[in-house]
């Protein structure tokens, strides 16, 4: 079991208490969480809650799994490749990279 909870076998030292959820800007997450809803759906506060604190979890874990990538070839700076290898590798979210590349590029 990792740091985060997850079986990649990966620990990545993730101090869950130096994140901090009041740094994310909630009105634009909901308005987005909203976004991927019908009309008819609520979103509970406890929801909202749990989806914001997720959020700089998951943060947290991406960066350091792509920096475990960076640091396996040897090079100085994370990439967006090191963060696709390990949405695809190590979280196994290879689904969303299209998506993601899309909104890089601007499309």
């Amino acid at each position: 079991m990792d740091a985060i909870g997850g079986s990649s076998g990966i620990s990545h030292g993730v101090k869950h208490d130096e994140l901090s959820v009041d740094q994310l800007p909630k009105k634009n997450i909901f308005r987005l969480m909203k976004e991927f809803l019908p009309n008819r759906v609520m979103i509970g506060e406890d929801a909202k809650k749990a989806i914001m604190h997720s959020l700089p979890i998951f943060a947290s874990y991406l960066t350091h799994a792509a920096r475990d990538i960076k640091d396996s070839k040897g090079e100085a700076t994370i990439t967006e490749d090191h963060v696709f290898a390990a949405l695809e590798t190590i979280l196994g979210l290879e689904g969303f990279i299209p998506d993601l590349k899309t909104g890089l590029d601007g499309k």
